[in-house]
């Protein structure tokens, strides 16, 4: 059941702040993932996640082939580096190596 902010004032000026400064804490990500990925996952990481260039776009920009027709909505190539880059990631992040 919910309650008012008045009647319990104490409980929520007491409660401890998660301020997570999210600028920073990507960045940090951004330096450690520059240090740990090959050159070419590198550079899709760029594209993709600092860049913000869709999947087409990048593999234009990498001259991987990309067929819009196919079942698969882009290239195979690109999406193993994009499993290899998340999986890197999430072990920096579980392993604490990353500052949030």
């Amino acid at each position: 059941m919910a309650v008012s902010i008045e009647d319990h004032s104490y409980e929520i000026n007491n409660q401890l702040s998660l301020d997570t400064n999210i600028q920073k804490a990507s960045e940090n990500l951004h330096k450690k993932m520059k240090e740990i990925l090959k050159p070419v996952e590198w550079k899709v990481y760029e594209l993709l996640y600092i860049e913000h260039k869709t999947e087409e776009q990048v593999c234009r920009i990498l001259k991987f082939k990309y067929d819009k027709k196919a079942k698969s909505t882009y290239n195979k190539q690109l999406k193993n580096i994009q499993k290899s880059i998340i999986k890197k990631a999430k072990q920096c992040l579980a392993n604490g190596e990353v500052d949030l």
